[in-house]
């Protein structure tokens, strides 16, 4: 297979109506996602980390398959951009457009994982708990340290 990924979010459309169909690849990460906005991630200081689906979670929704519906976009009060799928076998899949993004419990996802755009973290005296947010909810993810020991929170 052949992936490309769009200069920005304008040429992403654009593309479909200049280029031959034969003379394009496949998108790569999703529909908002282009050469600029990974730029602006990754100079924000967006990092790339290896999650996988936190065991509570899995647990609890007990699917064969989880499509990016079933799963939160949000990890603590970051933003994820999954990039890629490893699979428990070792097989390594490209999130696009075209694949439809799912996995499987045991699967580990690449993602670009950062606080978003135009968000500052507040510092610790500005944090005011309050009565929904003091209980708080099972994650989604857990990182997982490439060496294969895991960490549960966000990773430093």
């Amino acid at each position: 297979d052949i992936y490309q990924l769009a200069p920005g979010p304008e040429s992403r459309n654009e593309q479909e109506g200049t280029r031959p169909k034969h003379l394009r690849g496949r998108s790569l990460f999703g529909e908002g996602t282009n050469y600029r906005s990974l730029k602006e991630q990754v100079e924000r200081g967006d990092e790339v980390k290896m999650l996988r689906l936190a065991n509570a979670f899995a647990e609890e929704a007990q699917q064969e398959y989880y499509t990016a519906g079933d799963l939160s976009t949000r990890y603590d009060e970051e933003i994820i951009s999954p990039l890629f799928v490893l699979s428990d076998e070792g097989d390594l899949e490209v999130v696009s457009e075209m694949d439809q993004f799912r996995m499987r419990p045991e699967d580990r996802i690449l993602a670009l994982v950062g606080p978003g755009p135009d968000v500052q973290p507040p510092s610790d005296a500005e944090r005011v708990p309050d009565a929904e947010s003091s209980a708080e909810e099972e994650p989604v993810f857990e990182v997982v340290d490439p060496a294969g020991e895991e960490r549960d929170g966000r990773a430093k």
